[in-house]
């Protein structure tokens, strides 16, 4: 017994070599930092870091300079289809979009959509005009040289709705989504095949777009359809009681 009571007395406790790694890690990081607001080796240094972030937020505050004059002049566009505006916003928009002028007849109304494209450089002009139908031009003419936009009436009207409200951004919504993707896979197509030899002509290309133009309409009408036959905003939704209570679980 006084063997094994003097080997305990005499043995060394054991060194943990990571808790004794870790407390002097710990140690350094308390230790004090010699660099300006933790970061800076000298004051040179922080001055031109602030200089950098000065003419940062300069460039970033011309940029929402910019946005904010494009985006008023696209709500300018929006609310009417002024010469003069569209003028201006042709320097960086392709595709300008309008429902009809109550104000105006048909024919001028469809000149102000022509006058976009044929003379503005947009690329496509689409102008709704409620139960009267859509239209869409890119430019394309007849066989006298007179402009020839795309048009299509809206599905079953005739059949009454039970609110129509939304049903104008539910066409278009409907007819941008099928038109850009078509176009995304035309171009797709293009740049894979076109190295390997003479992959479609332009009548092909003109062909196809001129089909796509006409289908992204057909679904633009199909989702406006859909639409009317939902309730919608401004006096018909449902409050937030009876939203939780029907279908919140």
């Amino acid at each position: 017994m006084e063997e094994i009571q003097e080997k305990e007395t005499i043995a060394e406790p054991e060194v943990d070599s990571d808790n004794s790694q870790a407390q002097q890690a710990e140690g350094q990081a308390e230790a004090p930092s010699n660099l300006i607001l933790g970061k800076f080796k000298s004051v040179e240094d922080l001055s031109k870091a602030y200089q950098e972030l000065e003419k940062h937020q300069g460039v970033q505050s011309e940029e929402l300079g910019s946005l904010r004059q494009n985006s008023a002049m696209l709500n300018n566009i929006t609310q009417a289809w002024d010469k003069e505006k569209i003028e201006k916003a042709s320097g960086f928009v392709k595709y300008m979009l309008k429902k009809k002028k109550k104000e105006l007849t048909k024919e001028e109304n469809l000149c102000n959509l022509y006058y976009a494209v044929d003379v503005c450089g947009i690329k496509m002009g689409i102008m709704t005009f409620g139960t009267d139908g859509a239209y869409v031009y890119n430019g394309r003419k007849n066989a006298l040289g007179e402009a020839e936009p795309y048009f299509k009436e809206p599905y079953n009207y005739e059949s009454g709705a039970v609110d129509t409200t939304g049903c104008g951004d539910a066409w278009i919504s409907g007819f941008i989504a099928t038109y850009v993707n078509g176009m995304k896979q035309l171009q797709g197509h293009i740049g894979k095949y076109e190295k390997a030899g003479s992959f479609l002509k332009d009548s092909n290309i003109e062909d196809m777009e001129n089909w796509l133009i006409k289908y992204s309409m057909c679904v633009g009408n199909m989702r406006a359809r859909a639409t009317s036959l939902l309730k919608g905003a401004y006096g018909c939704g449902v409050t937030f009681e009876e939203y939780e209570r029907k279908y919140k679980r």
